[in-house]
């Protein structure tokens, strides 16, 4: 849902035609986010994660590898983008409390988890400035 100036807009009409003048303030709010549970395969080895191989066919552009946002900044100083038109990707890091903690696998097939799910081992450092805390979990953007 949509508001400015304190009314709901509607749908099926461009910002324009709703007269939204340029540089006003349009309140945004999020409706649940369902995820497609199928969606957290990593891409395969014969795709390359970063540019320029990330992008060397349009098939590699497919949807099918993981989760997409779709999202639109007018800020300028953006908070989850480093630069416009940049894409942003998601990974939540546990680290397991013991070799036989299972909870990382529980997070990895949960259709709720928001991006990709990497287990670290109780023995494996953080590729992080700080530590991950046995049996925690930590969502990273990037």
């Amino acid at each position: 849902m949509m508001f400015y100036i304190g009314k709901d807009l509607e749908d099926e009409k461009s910002l324009a035609a709703l007269n939204v003048q340029p540089n006003s303030l349009v309140h945004l709010i999020r409706t649940k986010v369902h995820m497609w549970p199928w969606a957290q395969r990593l891409p395969g080895d014969n795709k390359s994660l970063r540019p320029p191989g990330a992008f060397k066919k349009k098939s590699y552009l497919s949807t099918k590898d993981g989760h997409v946002f779709l999202m639109e900044y007018y800020e300028e100083r953006l908070l989850m983008l480093s630069n416009a038109g940049i894409g942003a990707n998601l990974c939540t890091y546990y680290q397991k409390s013991s070799p036989e903690d299972q909870r990382g696998n529980w997070l990895r097939n949960q259709s709720d988890t928001l991006g990709n799910v990497m287990i670290l081992e109780p023995g494996d450092k953080s590729p992080f400035l700080g530590e991950i805390h046995a049996g925690c979990s930590l969502l990273k953007q990037t």
